[in-house]
């Protein structure tokens, strides 16, 4: 995208297509990573190698669900209260 002149030496337009007034933006990936996560799933990497698709994982109880799964109640209420405070039952 951009004008025909800032093509590098020895490239030139074979074809041209009107997009109307759209947005084109090819190769857009979103590279993203979460720090805080509820599980460990380094396993499927090996998985994968051998060609499980993440389907195949998903099924089989692994993939991404299987660490968003809420946490375990806790055995008792956790309080923030200020030193010295009577603990809430």
């Amino acid at each position: 995208m951009g004008p025909e002149r800032d093509l590098p030496a020895g490239l030139a337009v074979h074809a041209e297509q009107s997009l109307q007034g759209a947005l084109l933006a090819p190769g857009l990936i979103d590279c993203h990573t979460h720090l805080v996560y509820g599980g460990r799933r380094a396993h499927e990497a090996e998985l994968r190698l051998q060609g499980a698709s993440y389907e195949d994982i998903a099924r089989a109880g692994g993939g991404i669900s299987s660490t968003v799964v809420p946490p375990a109640p806790l055995a008792k209420p956790i309080c923030c209260a200020a030193p010295g405070a009577a603990p809430t039952p």
